[in-house]
């Protein structure tokens, strides 16, 4: 699955709120571009200072930071809007990172008035790219959130989970498609349930030999209870081991199982059987 680096400057908090809610939402590394050099953030410098580097397309000294790039497939810049144009500290990761146009590329932007659409077209072509993935424009979010805007950062987020969805999709299928080929290999298999279906296990009974598929799921504490063989009556006992990313049943003969998963001896007395296969949770 692509790996994704948020790459932005704020001046007033807007954009490092969205930087934070994409974070979460699409699961991505964040970097903050912080200028060597302080821009005013009130009154009329904010706006002349701020507004007079975009037009200049100055490109300041930023703070040292630590990113590969090369680890990163897509790149979601995020920007207040200066002047209709995109804030400079962008302009100087742009100029330092010249593999970008290769990459995936979205972007959000926050602006009190207008000049968006032209700032993210602006950044277009300052990276040298014919199109971003995804774009997103909004309106002091900081202090100005609606449920509109949440839901315009709702799709912005969804969109740049399509992919990943898709994948896990197609991944789902093919877990589901391996697990009814096992499960169609072993249905004429004699069968038991503890509890309810969840884990399946293959066990030889001792007593007639014949496989039994024991179908169960999570016991309290580890206990699954007593069982008979549906063959030839065999009784057994079952605890399950699902403290580990792979479960294992563990089965003994009434009467000899282990008190609990702590008791070694009954342990020993039992014996350990490699999960078949699991059910599938659709998330």
């Amino acid at each position: 699955m692509d790996k994704t680096l948020i790459v932005y400057f704020s001046l007033e908090g807007n954009t490092r709120y969205v930087a934070e809610e994409l974070r979460v939402g699409i699961g991505a590394d964040v970097l903050e571009l912080v200028p060597k050099k302080e821009y005013p953030n009130k009154g009329f410098k904010k706006f002349f200072w701020g507004g007079k580097s975009a037009v200049m397309a100055e490109t300041p000294a930023l703070e040292p930071y630590a990113i590969n790039i090369d680890d990163y497939e897509r790149i979601v810049f995020g920007f207040p809007v200066w002047a209709s144009n995109f804030a400079p500290p962008l302009r100087t990761f742009i100029k330092n990172t010249p593999v970008l146009a290769k990459k995936k590329i979205a972007a959000f932007a926050c602006q009190s008035g207008a000049g968006a659409e032209k700032a993210l077209e602006k950044l277009k072509e300052c990276i040298g790219i014919k199109e971003f993935e995804a774009t997103l424009v909004l309106i002091d979010p900081l202090t100005n959130y609606d449920y509109k805007q949440g839901d315009m950062l709702v799709a912005f987020i969804k969109k740049l989970n399509e992919e990943k969805e898709q994948q896990k999709s197609a991944e789902y299928e093919t877990k589901k498609s391996e697990l009814e080929k096992i499960k169609e290999s072993v249905k004429d298999r004699p069968s038991v349930t503890i509890n309810q279906e969840h884990y399946g296990y293959l066990y030889k009974c001792k007593e007639c030999n014949n496989e039994i598929l024991i179908k169960t799921n999570e016991g309290r504490y580890g206990n699954l209870g007593p069982f008979n063989c549906p063959v030839c009556n065999a009784h057994y006992y079952a605890t399950i081991d699902d403290g580990g990313p792979t479960p294992f049943l563990y089965v003994a003969k009434y009467g000899e199982q282990p008190a609990s998963l702590l008791d070694i001896e009954g342990q020993k007395r039992s014996e350990k059987i490699p999960l078949l296969y699991q059910e599938l949770v659709e998330t």
